[in-house]
């Protein structure tokens, strides 16, 4: 260890100690973290057993914020510490030249050049001095801080900023930097673009749009503002070249000093180009799924269908939690084990498909597809129904937003979009089972069985939404193509007259539907028989219709004879 000459009152003559090493200056556009920094002070007070008292960890993704949050409680705390000092750890190098600064900033005299043992000797002399605060930065290699961080104590504190949320093996106790709320992220894009917001202003609103798409991101947050700030000038102009352009715009670095050195696109790019090749693989898969939550099990349960890396790595749990630890590390993921799901932030996920080549792009979704088509069950019964519902979750949005057009992604769309039906989620099953629809006219052609199977679907889901005119000119065309390609009496061509004739009904048309109903009825009971369930069902309907003509006797008549039916043993 090199030998500190810790009693240097003669130096002192000439050299004045420095308590206060920060190489940044207060922020004064820090906003709404206010009770988070109380948060962080109490932690770093509380005394508990068998935790890492006194040392805390801000974890959280790259530009959430928490350099800010280490300088807000620094400005906010300066008073409360005799000692503040802030060192890098962006490398080994960064945190031993840290120490090195410490000592000279402490007036601390050594021998030697050897920068551990100096390192070591700031330890040792922290440990002699009541009061101090050590911010350690940008700790996402946890490694680099092995044997080089200092003894905490009551009035002694430390903490570690990282992207890492495996805050045990650094050691410290974690607190995880919240996104910030919607207030707060409109108020912090009103004062970087210096356009006044008012209550309830259409300002308001364009910057409550703004800050969702953004997902409430402080880093993205300031690059907007300083886009509006330098180029748009307004909040409706930013909106229009966000949704036309929002990959460049991700990519654009404002001019002038930053709070943040990078763009978005750099932060977590530099992130992308540390993951090994598997963890890579699976986050661009997670990219185009739920951010909100997705289920490992709805991975593993169509794992069998990917390819053979990519399905060996989902089902084995050691590899696919090595991939997960990894793409955590780096806060690009977060990974609950008690729920089994994963969870990623939207910009996050732009950033990825951005980044994608096209072929990287296509090979993902045709994976993606195969999942979906071997994880969600291929009918609903009483047993798959619940399945349908948790798997539903998991693809409906990733489905509605591809633009996959194949034959794979036309049957699951359908597959998918007839569960929505069935189970009375009408808005959902009928985005589904439009692109279904055009993914198969497009591939097939109009006259393709599978092509008219989903436009029935579709017509009876504008049906229960109570489009009738929409729904009966799908129905229309279906029954003139299956007449002729079917024939009249083949099922799917009677079932698409009982339809039609249940939307003339609706629509008021009743002589047209009572003149579809005797038909079928007529063909049903020749093919069927008179006492089938479908032939009875029929012969309901036309009652029901008579009625509303006003056909009361020949209502009755029918609504008589079903009844003798129905009772016969």
């Amino acid at each position: 260890m090199a030998s500190l000459n810790l009693q240097n009152q003669n130096d002192r003559l000439h050299q004045i100690e420095n308590k206060f090493l920060v190489p940044y200056q207060a922020n004064p556009r820090f906003i709404g973290r206010t009770q988070f920094l109380q948060t962080v002070r109490v932690k770093l007070s509380d005394v508990a057993l068998n935790h890492d008292n006194h040392r805390i960890a801000l974890y959280g993704m790259g530009g959430i914020g928490k350099t800010q949050c280490a300088l807000g409680y620094v400005y906010a705390n300066r008073d409360v510490y005799d000692r503040i000092y802030w060192i890098s750890a962006v490398d080994k190098s960064s945190l031993l030249s840290g120490y090195q600064n410490i000592a000279k900033a402490a007036s601390l005299r050594f021998e030697g050049t050897n920068l551990f043992e100096v390192a070591n000797a700031v330890l040792f002399w922290l440990r002699q001095q009541p009061s101090w605060l050590l911010v350690i930065d940008n700790l996402d290699d946890i490694q680099v801080a092995n044997g080089l961080l200092p003894e905490n104590g009551p009035t002694r504190h430390t903490i570690i900023t990282t992207r890492n949320p495996n805050a045990d093996g650094i050691p410290a106790e974690p607190l995880e930097v919240p996104l910030l709320d919607a207030d707060d992220s409109i108020h912090l894009l009103s004062t970087l673009s210096k356009i006044t917001i008012l209550a309830d202003s259409p300002e308001e609103q364009q910057g409550a749009q703004i800050v969702e798409r953004l997902g409430y991101l402080p880093l993205a947050i300031e690059q907007a503002a300083a886009y509006i700030r330098q180029v748009t000038s307004d909040f409706p102009a930013f909106l229009e070249e966000y949704g036309r352009n929002h990959t460049k715009l991700h990519m654009w670095v404002p001019a002038g000093n930053r709070l943040y050195p990078n763009s978005i696109a750099t932060t977590w790019s530099m992130s992308f180009s540390l993951l090994s090749k598997h963890p890579t693989r699976l986050l661009r898969i997670f990219s185009f799924l739920n951010p909100d939550g997705i289920l490992i099990p709805f991975l593993a349960s169509g794992a069998e269908a990917l390819e053979t890396d990519l399905r060996h790595m989902i089902l084995d749990s050691v590899e696919l939690a090595t991939a997960l630890l990894e793409l955590e590390k780096f806060s690009l993921i977060k990974w609950d084990r008690q729920k089994k799901l994963i969870t990623m932030h939207r910009l996050v996920q732009m950033v990825v498909k951005d980044e994608m080549s096209e072929e990287d792009s296509t090979l993902t979704l045709i994976n993606l597809i195969d999942l979906f088509i071997q994880a969600f069950p291929n009918s609903t019964t009483n047993k798959t129904r619940s399945l349908c519902r948790i798997y539903q979750g998991q693809i409906v949005e990733p489905l509605s937003q591809m633009k996959m057009c194949t034959s794979n992604s036309a049957l699951i769309r359908r597959r998918v979009g007839e569960f929505l039906w069935e189970d009375g989620k009408y808005d959902d099953s009928e985005k589904l089972l439009s692109q279904a629809t055009e993914n198969y006219i497009s591939i097939f052609g109009t006259e393709n069985l599978a092509t008219l199977v989903t436009m029935q679907t579709l017509a009876l889901t504008y049906q229960a939404q109570g489009r009738y005119a929409d729904a009966a000119s799908i129905q229309e065309e279906v029954l003139e193509k299956r007449k002729r390609i079917l024939g009249e009496e083949h099922p799917d061509t009677l079932a698409t007259m009982y339809n039609l004739a249940q939307t003339y009904q609706a629509q008021g048309r009743n002589a047209d539907a009572a003149s579809i109903q005797e038909e079928v009825l007529e063909k049903r009971k020749q093919i069927l028989g008179e006492e089938h369930p479908d032939t009875l069902t029929t012969m309901h309907d036309l009652a029901c219709t008579y009625q509303a003509q006003g056909r009361n006797a020949d209502a009755a008549g029918i609504q008589k004879e079903v009844s003798g039916k129905r009772r016969q043993p």
